[in-house]
């Protein structure tokens, strides 16, 4: 690729190697650009009678599990994946999630 480009890439040190600002920009490209691959592979794949629900391990184990039957039962094309999980999930950036159910805890003031 230096040689393509004609700039370096890398820093070479004896034990070590660093980007170069050229080579900054070009990971930084090459991430964006491989995210955005991923993205638009996770739209077709997810695309084909999957529902994909990311909630917490409690909500999954006592209520969405035992349901799921009936929705088989009312929706037998559609295939459903859990992906179970206490931190927040960012469903404008994982595709893959079609839906993501939370409980918010709240206190009561007083």
């Amino acid at each position: 690729m230096e040689e393509a480009l004609g700039v370096r890439l890398f820093e070479r040190q004896t034990r070590a190697v660093k980007l170069t600002r050229d080579g900054g920009l070009m990971s930084c490209t090459t991430f964006n650009v491989i995210r955005r691959l991923c993205d638009t592979v996770n739209d077709i794949v997810g695309s084909k009678d999957l529902l994909t629900i990311s909630t917490t391990s409690s909500f999954a184990s006592m209520w969405l599990v035992p349901n799921l039957g009936k929705f088989y039962e009312a929706n037998p094309g559609i295939d459903v994946a859990i992906l179970t999980g206490e931190q927040k999930i960012d469903v404008m950036r994982d595709r893959r999630i079609d839906l993501a159910i939370r409980c918010l805890a709240t206190q009561a003031d007083g």
